[in-house]
């Protein structure tokens, strides 16, 4: 009988082991068959004194695509999971003077289709993109992978589905610049990888290819810069009217 007790503790303890999630470096990505199998999300879990954290970066890609009409339905979002529960303070590099005011614009765009207390104002200063140093650090960068225009990470809680800390990096293999047809512009991503900080996701879907939260840019696509109203509703689901 005492050995049955043993076998069984035993077999108890394995179960547990399966079904219950460790806190570990474990990462998922995730691809999308409409651009190519490339990841476009990545998802890492805490580890030490992040435990509880998740943490996710999405990748925004640069490719041509047939610009769509303005989305006239409202399911033209996804939410990512969280939302803040207070302002958020942006902390950008004071080298790039047009980076700060493309933020700026960008908040405000945002801010405006909603009564909730999005954003405190923008500080400077300079923080590395991508390290959990509770900044929310906007800067320029080189990406390590060729295509992508931009990235956001995003940290947020498990138990709560609160965000605690977003990076956004813009890559310099680009050249940047406002409504120049041979430029990316910056204010146009900047209001993209905003909406993430705010908790939406990436749309690939070809009719919501004119919503400012679509996964693709161009150089000379600067009509996102505004809020279609998709991506309002999207907000307001978070945030209230």
């Amino acid at each position: 009988m005492r050995f049955g007790k043993i076998i069984l503790f035993g077999m108890i303890v394995v179960l547990m082991v399966c079904i219950i999630p460790v806190a570990a470096d474990s990462i998922k990505s995730e691809g999308n068959s409409d651009n190519g199998n490339k990841p476009t999300i990545f998802i890492e879990y805490g580890t030490g004194k992040d435990v509880g954290l998740v943490k996710v970066t999405h990748i925004h890609y640069a490719k041509s695509v047939d610009k769509g009409k303005p989305a006239k339905t409202t399911t033209c979002y996804k939410l990512a999971g969280w939302k803040w529960s207070g302002p958020i303070t942006y902390t950008i590099n004071p080298n790039y003077p047009a980076l700060i005011d493309a933020i700026s614009l960008a908040t405000t765009e945002w801010g405006q289709n909603t009564h909730a207390d999005l954003f405190n104002d923008n500080e400077q200063g300079t923080y590395p993109w991508g390290v959990r140093d509770y900044k929310n650090s906007v800067s320029y960068g080189d990406y390590s992978t060729d295509g992508v225009i931009a990235v956001t990470s995003t940290w947020y809680s498990r138990a709560t589905k609160t965000a605690v800390e977003s990076d956004i990096l813009f890559d310099t293999d680009f050249k940047w610049g406002t409504e120049d047809p041979l430029s990316m512009d910056i204010q146009n991503i900047a209001t993209h990888e905003i909406g993430h900080t705010l908790g939406l996701s990436d749309l690939y879907t070809s009719s919501c290819s004119a919503v400012t939260m679509y996964g693709y840019s161009w150089e000379g696509d600067f009509e996102k810069s505004s809020l279609e109203l998709p991506d309002i509703t999207g907000l307001q689901k978070l945030y209230g009217a």
